[in-house]
């Protein structure tokens, strides 16, 4: 009798823990499902569209900064509107003559 009784718990135990795995399974399995049919995912094309935005909002300053220069390096350069870096008239003085130096001889 006691090894009927020691069978009947062995096998009590591998049912309870087949049942046990499949109830952790379906439960993984519901949650699972809930999770993505509630829409808290977003799919790849949305997460693309999203970074692409955010990098145009982000660089769409610089790239017209970059244009404003390029329009200026590009543009014309007028003497007229240039203000001269030194005015040659300031000086009424005469440039005097180097002085001629004599060479050492030995």
């Amino acid at each position: 009798m006691p090894e009927e009784i020691f069978a009947l718990i062995i096998i009590t135990m591998a049912f309870g823990t087949g049942i046990a795995i499949a109830s952790m399974i379906f439960t993984y399995l519901r949650d699972r499902n809930k999770a993505q049919a509630t829409g808290n995912s977003m799919t790849s094309s949305e997460l693309r569209h999203i970074i692409q935005d955010a990098v145009k909002d982000a660089t769409d300053p610089l790239q017209a900064r970059i244009e404003e220069l390029e329009d200026q390096f590009k543009a014309p350069k007028q003497l007229e509107s240039r203000q001269p870096l030194l005015d040659l008239e300031d000086f009424d003085e005469e440039v005097e003559q180097p002085t001629p130096v004599r060479r050492r001889t030995r």
